[in-house]
């Protein structure tokens, strides 16, 4: 590499690491602007005191010779002021503990502030990104190496402030050696500031190690959480895993350790050929200032100063030199947060189209009808990152305030279809429309607040059970009689009435005192939380797939009642429950190939038909 592209190189590196520390104090003044002013004072009282302590002891030096060689009338103002010099010590001494108490306060403090706050960030950017982003490996390794830098930011304005009190101790510090001879000054730098190269090589290359390592630390997170979780417990005792998957965390812990070690040596021998570099340069300073004792130019107490006056230089330099290194691999590091925190929601195939035909001061806002019709036309899909389209040339269309099912085998593109009505994801190409209107003329929002969906995959949410069934309506979440409404309307009042603490048990087996529910009812408390909204759409996919026929039954007649008036599209693989609906759509390979009411799909006699026929039969035998 030539030397102008290498300084081209180390310009831009630089600006970098500037350009990091400056986000992370933004970051830092976010949280609490008073707290990071006040946080300042005791690093810049902790960089005078010493230089301060240093003359004191070189005045009281002095002192005492001049005392053992004086008379009895000058020697009693001797004592006087080395008596002064010793309560200017002992104050000294005061500030310093007081400093080291205040720096340690903010240090905790402030750093859990920062540390929350930078988490709330990651959360909040994280809910923010279109599902696109969560079907992307990529996507997990950028999360991973941002949450694994979040003590960056609090560790950076911690740096940042060290660094104050370095530049104010040595500033004291090498004025004392210049007065001394400027030549002190100049070696005492000139031996530190490899040290400061040494220790950017260093992190760039721990940096390199860390941040590759994304995808198999969260491999070993995966397989730590089969060996410790509930959900894989039973298949890996009947099948025996267990040495298997430890056998796997093994090898990973075992890849970094080696690593590591790696590291850590090459740490080593670094430190100790600088560590000799040092030692000479101290040597050296300290035999010229007893070359000068010898020849009388100075004093006892300026031995002890200049004595300490480069040991101090010398060690402030090496540790300056050193956490240059040190906030370097902490400037990448941060970068690494950076660039989630920054990451472009239109970034990445699959995310949403923003403001696709109005401004966003004008997104559509308008209310739409009490029972809005819903019309695809031409819609084509495929997932992001494959080929494969999944929906190709549907077109379909619900009338308001009618039921619509949608039924076909697995793969068949379902679910899919609900996934783009949500606007979870947009169209390859075609449109959707909502009460003539494409749903991309709606704010995000605005839309999907427009339906009840109770998915087929629902979450099982360890917290209560009021918790479980309100969140599907988190304004009214704090509303019990709404929450006991919802869950009426799904008969899960019944099952919840049964639980130790009512609606305040928790459920799942995470927590102390929660209790776990069976599949099916599992599935009541979900249909009670997509029933929390009353919306003009509501959306079942596979809602009684855990039920039996008896509560399957009961259910629909429930959901009758609900969805009246209401424009509902009903996703289901058992076709005793498609009859209640107006209109039936029949899925296959990504298109809709047959399309009528339950009586004109059998009187065709095709895949409907054939499907019906053979569920029927099973019933049967």
């Amino acid at each position: 590499m030539r030397v102008t592209d290498r300084l081209a190189s180390a310009s831009a590196e630089v600006k970098q690491t500037v350009n990091s520390y400056a986000t992370a104090f933004r970051l830092g003044w976010d949280v609490s602007p008073g707290r990071m002013l006040s946080a300042i004072v005791p690093f810049v009282v902790a960089g005078l005191t010493p230089v301060a302590q240093m003359w004191i002891i070189k005045l009281f030096l002095d002192e005492i010779t001049s005392t053992i060689t004086t008379t009895h009338t000058q020697h009693q103002d001797n004592v006087h002021t080395l008596l002064w010099l010793l309560c200017a010590q002992f104050v000294l001494l005061v500030i310093r503990q007081v400093e080291a108490s205040m720096s340690v306060n903010t240090r905790e403090i402030f750093s859990d502030l920062v540390r929350q706050h930078v988490n709330l960030r990651i959360l909040r950017k994280a809910a923010r990104l279109d599902l696109a982003f969560f079907e992307t490996p990529t996507f997990y390794d950028k999360l991973e190496n941002a949450r694994a830098s979040v003590d960056r930011v609090a560790g950076a304005i911690q740096w940042f402030l060290m660094l104050i009190q370095a530049v104010v101790t040595l500033s004291s510090m090498i004025v004392v050696l210049v007065r001394f001879h400027w030549l002190a000054a100049v070696g005492a730098v000139a031996v530190s500031l490899p040290y400061a190269v040494g220790y950017c090589r260093y992190a760039r290359l721990n940096w390199s190690v860390v941040t590759q390592r994304a995808p198999e630390t969260r491999l070993v997170t995966y397989l730590c959480n089969l060996l410790t979780g509930r959900d894989a417990a039973k298949e890996i005792r009947v099948f025996g895993l267990a040495d298997y998957l430890i056998d796997e965390t093994w090898n990973v812990w075992r890849k970094f350790f080696t690593e590591n070690v790696g590291l850590v040596l090459l740490r080593s021998r670094m430190m100790l050929g600088l560590g000799i570099v040092t030692a000479v340069g101290l040597a050296g300073g300290w035999g010229y200032v007893v070359l000068r004792a010898l020849q009388g130019t100075i004093s006892v107490g300026d031995v002890s100063l200049y004595f300490s006056a480069i040991g101090a230089t010398i060690n402030q330099l090496t540790i300056l030199s050193t956490n240059i290194g040190y906030g370097y691999e902490g400037a990448l590091f941060l970068q690494n947060l950076f660039d989630f925190l920054d990451l472009d929601p239109q970034s990445l195939e699959g995310s949403l189209l923003r403001g696709a035909t109005w401004p966003k001061s004008e997104k559509r806002m308008i209310s739409v009808s009490e029972a809005p019709e819903i019309e695809f036309r031409n819609v084509h899909f495929r997932y992001p990152g494959t080929n494969q389209m999944v929906l190709q040339g549907v077109t379909l269309g619900i009338d308001g305030g009618t039921t619509a099912a949608l039924v076909g085998e697995n793969g068949a593109g379902k679910s899919t279809l609900v996934k783009l009505l949500l606007r979870l994801y947009d169209p390859v190409e075609g449109q959707i429309l909502l009460d003539g209107l494409d749903i991309r003329d709606y704010d995000v929002d605005y839309l999907r607040g427009l339906f009840s969906v109770v998915f087929q995959d629902f979450v099982r949410y360890e917290l209560t059970a009021r918790d479980n069934v309100g969140l599907g309506d988190v304004s009214q979440v704090d509303d019990m009689a709404s929450v006991a409404r919802a869950a009426e309307r799904s008969a899960a009042d019944q099952l919840i009435a049964k639980l130790a603490k009512g609606y305040d048990t928790v459920l799942g087996r995470t927590f102390e005192g929660s209790t776990d529910l069976s599949t099916g009812e599992w599935q009541k408390i979900a249909l009670a939380r997509g029933f929390m909204r009353d919306t003009p759409i509501v959306v079942l996919d596979e809602p009684t797939a855990a039920l039996d026929a008896r509560a399957e039954h009961d259910l629909y007649k429930r959901a009758g009642k609900l969805a009246t008036g209401k424009t509902t599209l009903l996703i289901s693989h058992r076709f005793s429950t498609t009859r209640m609906a107006h209109h039936i759509l029949v899925l296959a390979n990504g298109r809709i190939i047959e399309a009528g009411s339950h009586e004109a799909l059998l009187c065709i006699g095709g895949t409907y038909a054939k499907l019906f026929g053979l569920q029927a039969e099973r019933y049967r035998m």
